[in-house]
C-alpha cells in the first residue's frame, strides 16, 4: 500500500547498514577471652590469587583443609587466618558467615577473616545460599597457628544471573538482564547483546542478522549505549557478534520506551550496557575460541591494588575461511576494549578505549564492498560531592565508513566530541534530583565518485557538514507516599546544522503504584526527538537535513501492571502502548539517487499494541519466560494510513533453560512472528503489497562448566534454527506485465529465501 520498499531498504542496509570484550601487621596480638578479630586481609595485594600459605598449606581442595604442622608451645591463642574464594573463578567471597566451632566469623570485602582459637582441631562450617555447604576440621598448631585459602564451589542446581523487571537508578522501569545470564540465554550464540530479539516489543528484521526494530519505529531510531557511550554500530558486520568482549559486559538494560532523560538523539527505545569494574587485588586472564572467532581478556592490578587495567581484543578467522570456500567474498572483523581506574582527586577515574574493524567485499553481483573502523576514548570521573554524587567524562571518536551505494562507491570519515557533565543528589528519603548537561560536535568528511559524484552539492546526506547539539536535563524522583513513585523529567536540546538550528523540548513522565506487595500499576508518557536518519540507520550517514526535513520526533505512552504470583515464583507484566512518530523514510522504490534531495522525506506513523512477559524465578532449576507482543504499525503516505514495512502483527518469544547437577545446563528458545509487509511491482509501474509468510525457528543449546583450583573451563554449543525453516526474504513477479483478471491475480508469485542451521561452538577459560 505504501509507495517504499523495505527490501530496497534492507537492501541498502546490507550495502551500507552492514557497516552500521590487609596490609602487614593487620593482625592483633590474642586476646585474654579468644574473641573475634577482624582487621582485614592478610595481604590486600595477594587476596584472591594465591594462597595465603604456601601451595604445601595450601587449604582449598575439594573442602579439604591442609594442616600447618609446626612445634610450638601449647595452650596459648593462635591466630586463624585466611580467605574464602569461589573455586575456579578465585573471586574472593565477601560478607561471608564461616562458623568455627561456635564462633560466627564474617569476612570482610576481599573474603578474609581473622579469629583467634586455641591449638587443636576445629570444626569450621560454611553455609550461604549459591554455594554448596563446607564442614571439615582445620588444625591450628603451634606457632603458626592455621593459614589458609578456603575455595567453596558455587552450587550446580542455582542459574546464574537475572531476568527481572526492576527499577534503574531514578526508578524508570527497564528489562534488566545481568551479562552472565545474557551470555547463556537459548538463541543468543554466547552474545548478550542478541538476547534483544527475544524480549517484548522487538522484532529482528532478518534473522539471522542483528537488525532490530522496537514498537513499530525504524531500526534507525533505536540507539545502543556502553558505559553511556554511543556506539555507531554495536554489532559486526553480516553474522558478527557484538562489537564487545561478552567477558566484559556486566549487564543490559532494556527501555523500549520512555527512557530516562540523561539520554539523547532517539525517538524509540534505547539498549544501555554497563562494563565490569576489574577486580580489584588479583589478577585474571581469559581465553574464548569460538567456532566464528577467539578472543582474549587480561586483567591486572596496578598500583598496589588502588588501580586496575583490563585489556581485551577479538579476532575473527572465519575470513580465511569464506575466502578459501568462496573465493567472491571476503570478510574480517576485529575488536578490542581497554578499561582502567584509579582513584583520583577524591573520585573514582576511568579511562575506556573501544574500537571495531569490519571489511565485507561480496564481489557477486557487483555487491561491492562495505568496511567500518570506529574507535572512542572516554574519560569518566565520578566523586561524592556534598550531599551528592557528581559525575564528569568526555568522549572523543574516529569513525571510517566506505560503502558502494547503487554503483556509486563512498566514503565517509567522521571526528566527534560529546562532553557531559551530571549530579546526582538525595535530597530526602522520598526525593532524588538529577541535572546534568551534554553536548555533542561531529564532523563529517564525505568522498563519493561515480555518475552522481556530479549531484554531490545538491545532497546534505553526501557532502561534508558539521552538526552541533547542547542538550540540558533535570529528573525529579518522587515518592510522595510509600507506595506511589513518580519520575518527573524534562530534556532541552538543541541542534545545529545546515546553517540553521532548532530545539527540541521534551517532557516525560513516569509513575508506580503499588496496590499490594505482590501488585502495582505503572505509566509513562513522554516526547522525544532524533535528527533525520535512515531507516536502517547507518554509521556515518547521520547528522544531516536538519533545514532539509527537520527533527523527527514521537510522542510515546504506555500502561500496565506488574504481578507476583506464587511468593515471586512467577512474575507476569502487561504493558499496552501507543507512540505517534515522524521518521525520516525513503521517499520512493523508484528513485534510488542517495544524492537527491529528495531521496528522503518525513512521514507521520503511529504505533499501537500490547506486550506480555512473563517470568520464571531464576533460583529455580527450570526458568525463563515468555514474551509475546501483538502489534500494529502504520505510515501515513498522501493522507492514507497502511502498514509500515515493519508491521508485524504477533511475535511469540519462548525461553526455557533447565540446570542439571555437575554445573550442566540445557536451554531451548521458541520463535514466531507473522510476516510483513512486501512490495510487488505491477504492470502499471506501481506497486502492490503481499505479506511474507510467517516464520519460525526452535534454538537449542547446552552448557557445561568445570572447576578447577584455580581456573575454569566453560563449553556451549548451541543450533540456530534446528528446525531448519526456510525464511522467505523476498517475493518476485516472473511474469509483471500480466494484469489481473476477473478471476484473481493471473501473475505468478515467486517466494526467494533460504534455509540456514546456525550451529556455534564455544570454549572459555578463565584463570
Amino acid at each position: 500500500m505504501l509507495s517504499r520498499d523495505w527490501h530496497r531498504s534492507l537492501c541498502l542496509g546490507c550495502g551500507i547498514a552492514l557497516l552500521a570484550v590487609a596490609p602487614a601487621g593487620a593482625f592483633a596480638a590474642p586476646v585474654p577471652d579468644g574473641g573475634v578479630r577482624l582487621d582485614g586481609p592478610p595481604d590486600a595485594a595477594d587476596a584472591g590469587t594465591t594462597p595465603i600459605a604456601p601451595d604445601a598449606n595450601d587449604a582449598a581442595v575439594d573442602g579439604t583443609l591442609a594442616r600447618l604442622d609446626a612445634p610450638g608451645e601449647a595452650g596459648s591463642l593462635l591466630p586463624v587466618r585466611g580467605t574464602v574464594v569461589e573455586k575456579g573463578t578465585v573471586r574472593p567471597v565477601s560478607h561471608l558467615k564461616i562458623i568455627i566451632d561456635d564462633v560466627e566469623v564474617e569476612t570482610d570485602e576481599h573474603g578474609a577473616f581473622d579469629v583467634l582459637a586455641a591449638a587443636g582441631p576445629h570444626r569450621l562450617r560454611i553455609r550461604a545460599p549459591g554455594y554448596e555447604d563446607l564442614d571439615t576440621t582445620i588444625a591450628v598448631t603451634p606457632p603458626l597457628g592455621f593459614l589458609g585459602t578456603l575455595r567453596i564451589y558455587p552450587r550446580s542446581d542455582v542459574p546464574i544471573g537475572e531476568t527481572t523487571v526492576r527499577t534503574v537508578k531514578l526508578r524508570e522501569p527497564a528489562i534488566a538482564i545481568s551479562g552472565e545470564e545474557a551470555r547463556k540465554s537459548p538463541g543468543a550464540s554466547g552474545d548478550p547483546f542478541r538476547v534483544l530479539s527475544s524480549l517484548p516489543g522487538v522484532s529482528q528484521v532478518l534473522w539471522p542478522l542483528a537488525l532490530y526494530t522496537i514498537r513499530g519505529a525504524n531500526p534507525g531510531n533505536t540507539g545502543f549505549f556502553v558505559d553511556d557511550i554511543r556506539i555507531p554500530a554495536l554489532f559486526h558486520l553480516a553474522l558478527g557478534p557484538s562489537i564487545i568482549h561478552p567477558a566484559l559486559i556486566s549487564g543490559l538494560e532494556f527501555y523500549p520506551g520512555g527512557y530516562p532523560a540523561r539520554y539523547d538523539g532517539y525517538v524509540s527505545g534505547i539498549v544501555t550496557a554497563t562494563t565490569e569494574g576489574p577486580p580489584l587485588h588479583r589478577r585474571m586472564y581469559s581465553v574464548d575460541v569460538r567456532l566464528y572467532d577467539a578472543g582474549a581478556l587480561v586483567v591486572h592490578p596496578w598500583n598496589d591494588g588502588k588501580g586496575t587495567i583490563a585489556a581485551a581484543a577479538r579476532y575473527s578467522y572465519t575470513g580465511l575461511v569464506i575466502s578459501r570456500l568462496s573465493p567472491d567474498v571476503d570478510y574480517a572483523y576485529a575488536d578490542y576494549q581497554l578499561r582502567a581506574q584509579h582513584p583520583l582527586a577524591g573520585g573514582q577515574a576511568t579511562l575506556f578505549f573501544l574500537g571495531s574493524y569490519d571489511q565485507l567485499n561480496i564481489k557477486l553481483q557487483q555487491v561491492g564492498d562495505a568496511s567500518l573502523t570506529f574507535h572512542r576514548g572516554q574519560l569518566r570521573w565520578i566523586r561524592a560531592l556534598g550531599p551528592g554524587r557528581l559525575l564528569a567524562s568526555g568522549t572523543l571518536g574516529a569513525d571510517a565508513a566506505a560503502s558502494t551505494l547503487y554503483d556509486d562507491p563512498i566514503t565517509v570519515r567522521t571526528v566527534s566530541a560529546l562532553p557531559r557533565l551530571q549530579y546526582l543528589v538525595h535530597l530526602a528519603p522520598w526525593l532524588d534530583v538529577e541535572i546534568g548537561t551534554t553536548g555533542e560536535w561531529k564532523r563529517f568528511r564525505t568522498a563519493i565518485s561515480g555518475d552522481t559524484a556530479q549531484t554531490l552539492g545538491q545532497s546534505d546526506l553526501a557532502r561534508p557538514r558539521t552538526l552541533q547539539v547542547l542538550g540540558a536535563y533535570l529528573s525529579l524522583d518522587w515518592a510522595p507516599f510509600s507506595r506511589l513513585s513518580i519520575v518527573a523529567a524534562s530534556r532541552f536540546d538543541e541542534y545545529f546544522e545546515q546553517g540553521v538550528s532548532r530545539g527540541a523540548i521534551q517532557p516525560r513522565l513516569t509513575a508506580r503504584l503499588r496496590l499490594t506487595p505482590a501488585a502495582s500499576l505503572k505509566a509513562s508518557v513522554g516526547q522525544f526527538a532524533q535528527m533525520p536518519s535512515l531507516p536502517l540507520g547507518v554509521a556515518g550517514f547521520e547528522g544531516f537535513g536538519l533545514r532539509d526535513f527537520g527533527l523527527q520526533r514521537s510522542i510515546q505512552g504506555s500502561a500496565g501492571t506488574d504481578v507476583s504470583l506464587g511468593d515471586g515464583a512467577v512474575s507476569v507484566g502487561l504493558t499496552g502502548f501507543y507512540q505517534a512518530l515522524r521518521v525520516s523514510d525513503v521517499a520512493s522504490i523508484f528513485d534510488r539517487v542517495v544524492t537527491a534531495e529528495n531521496f528522503l522525506e518525513m512521514r507521520q506513523g503511529r504505533a499501537y499494541g500490547v506486550e506480555l512477559m512473563i517470568r520464571s524465578d531464576r533460583r529455580r532449576r527450570l526458568h525463563g519466560w515468555l514474551a509475546y507482543t501483538l502489534s500494529w504499525s502504520e505510515r501515513a503516505v498522501d493522507g492514507a494510513w497502511g502498514p509500515s514495512d515493519w508491521d508485524q502483527r504477533h511475535i511469540l518469544n519462548l525461553l526455557a533453560s533447565y540446570h542439571l547437577k555437575r554445573r550442566t545446563s540445557v536451554g531451548v528458545r521458541f520463535h514466531y512472528n507473522s510476516g510483513r509487509p512486501f512490495p510487488i511491482p505491477t504492470a502499471t509501474g506501481g506497486a502492490e503489497y503481499q505479506r511474507l509468510p510467517a516464520f519460525y525457528q526452535l534454538d537449542l543449546r547446552a552448557d557445561k562448566r568445570w572447576l578447577f583450583d584455580r581456573w575454569l573451563l566453560d563449553v556451549y554449543i548451541e543450533f540456530g534454527n534446528a528446525t531448519l525453516t526456510r525464511n522467505v526474504t523476498n517475493l518476485t513477479v516472473s511474469n509483471p506485465n500480466t494484469l489481473m483478471g476477473p478471476m484473481g491475480n493471473q501473475r505468478t508469485i515467486n517466494e526467494v529465501g533460504f534455509r540456514l542451521l546456525l550451529p556455534s561452538i564455544g570454549i572459555h577459560a578463565e584463570f
